[in-house]
């Protein structure tokens, strides 16, 4: 049995509205994550020979356990003009060696796993700049228990990963006037077609920055 932890990264839309002094209106700045390109990573590991420690181990014994697997750390990175993903992994690993005579002892590893990954498709110039996140990741640990008192394993993990680039822009906001009794203006537009303008510009650089990578991604490194 396997499990695992990771990061779950959303695209994250905050605001700051900046009022000059005697300003009718405000101007709303939004920071948006661009998704620049999204691949599926292959990362293994074979250890060969792992002792099991002071343990006799009789013909005929198994070895079964829990992996668990945290994402610490994924970075852009190039190595010898390729560019990829530095991916570092802690893996904790809970086994039991389950003798013929029915005894059971509890093992226990961990260690730290790191890899670089190269990546098919990348656009722009500024690779080292972008964020890499972190959406899926799956594994499997294939154990093979030794008669020599030692254990081959063959950890294979999967990890889907985003690179993102972060835009700024700068979008305006009506806000409306208010009479000497603190009632909104007729002749003035509500915040709530302020808001509206705001979200359909949003969505129009969201569309856009699709429309961006899907080019980009045709394009060779």
């Amino acid at each position: 049995m396997l499990s695992h932890s990771h990061r779950d990264f959303t695209s994250i839309y905050y605001y700051e509205t900046n009022k000059g002094s005697g300003a009718v209106g405000s101007c709303t700045k939004a920071l948006v994550h661009q998704v620049v390109c999204e691949e599926t990573l292959t990362l293994t590991r074979l250890d060969e020979k792992v002792p099991v420690g002071n343990i006799l181990v009789p013909h005929g014994s198994t070895l079964t356990g829990h992996t668990s697997i945290t994402v610490l750390d994924c970075t852009p990175v190039r190595r010898e003009g390729v560019p990829g993903l530095l991916i570092s992994l802690f893996v904790q690993e809970e086994l039991s060696l389950n003798t013929p005579q029915g005894a059971n002892f509890p093992l226990e590893f961990g260690f730290l796993f790191q890899q670089f990954a190269p990546l098919a498709s990348v656009a722009g110039n500024a690779f080292e700049q972008l964020d890499c996140r972190i959406v899926s990741l799956a594994a499997s640990n294939h154990l093979t228990l030794n008669d020599d008192g030692t254990f081959d394993q063959l950890l294979e993990i999967t990890i889907q990963a985003r690179l993102l680039r972060e835009i700024e822009v700068q979008l305006p906001l009506n806000t409306p006037q208010f009479s000497a009794r603190g009632e909104p203006a007729r002749d003035e537009p509500s915040s709530r077609i302020g808001l509206g303008m705001v979200s359909g510009l949003l969505l129009a650089v969201c569309l856009l920055g699709t429309l961006e990578t899907k080019r980009s991604a045709t394009k060779p490194f």
